[in-house]
């Protein structure tokens, strides 16, 4: 049984007063299409607690609001209403906790510090993080940034800061898209650099950010019990991944 069948876009449509349909998209009707974007990666558990502590909140004294929207709490900080494209490229793990930490970085710096943190930059050079384009651990790339830092980079199309994406926005399952459809076959995982763009005015060296604390450490979330802990942590402090 594939990922996507009809009788999933009929039950969404099936007596909703939403203002929009549901349909079948092109893609993902079978699991070879949908596995290039499952590539965040699971670390076994022993590996897991010995490498990281465990952080819990004390929500008992904690009144937590009935909504809660980033985009403006933080409006310097456009990089939390960004979407980025990872194209065809099993990166999401990269992706997930890159723009996290661009906009802690943001948060942290009161809106000084805005310019995208590499994807690129985290997909290939971190030796730690698992198989590139074939997937990784989210949990490692927070370790990588903490130890080697990361330098600059948006997408291939906007070619702003030191290391932007080498691979194009793609048109992953909608019918009306400016953006071409994806490549079928994942790309290859890029070469590590310690180079940055030409047009670049900074060395990669100088570029490179830092994460100065390091109190909380995100990992993929996967419990419903987990939620009023990443709420009271979004919340309070900045984006989680």
């Amino acid at each position: 049984m594939g990922p996507l069948k009809n009788f999933t876009s009929q039950s969404i449509n099936k007596g909703t007063s939403a203002t929009w349909t549901a349909a079948m998209p092109k893609r993902f009707t079978s699991k070879e299409q949908v596995k290039p974007f499952l590539g965040s990666l699971f670390e076994p558990k022993a590996l897991r607690a010995a490498r990281r502590p465990t952080v819990n909140y004390n929500l008992d004294n904690v009144k937590l609001p009935e909504q809660f929207d980033a985009r403006d709490q933080w409006k310097n900080c456009p990089s939390i209403g960004e979407i980025r494209d990872q194209s065809s490229c099993g990166s999401c793990w990269a992706f997930g906790a890159v723009e996290a930490m661009t906009d802690r970085t943001c948060i942290h710096s009161h809106g000084r510090k805005t310019a995208d943190l590499s994807a690129r930059d985290m997909l290939s050079c971190c030796p730690t993080c698992g198989f590139g384009c074939n997937g990784g651990y989210p949990p490692r790339a927070w370790d990588f940034w903490k130890s080697s830092g990361l330098v600059t980079g948006g997408s291939l199309e906007d070619a702003q800061g030191c290391q932007p994406y080498p691979f194009p926005k793609c048109n992953h399952h909608s019918e009306h898209s400016k953006y071409q459809d994806c490549a079928e076959d994942l790309y290859e995982t890029p070469i590590c650099m310690k180079t940055c763009q030409p047009s670049f005015n900074r060395t990669y060296r100088e570029d490179k950010v830092y994460v100065m604390r390091f109190e909380v450490c995100c990992v993929p979330f996967r419990l419903f019990t987990e939620l009023c802990n990443l709420f009271a942590n979004v919340s309070s402090s900045a984006e989680v991944t």
